[in-house]
């Protein structure tokens, strides 16, 4: 069982936390969120994941 919540793990809390997500949806809002932080400055993507995050 461990091992599966170690899966469902992302580097983003706000996803990790959300019992609603499935491991899926986790991993597809991970590399949205990696794409912003990718393309913006570190305060703006910052907004942009915690809006996202909030939403869900």
């Amino acid at each position: 069982m461990f091992l599966n919540q170690k899966k469902a793990q992302t580097k983003y809390t706000a996803l990790n936390i959300n019992p609603k997500l499935t491991m899926e949806q986790r991993h597809v809002l991970e590399r949205i969120f990696d794409l912003i932080t990718q393309e913006y400055e570190k305060e703006v993507a910052e907004k942009f994941v915690n809006l996202i995050a909030s939403k869900y």
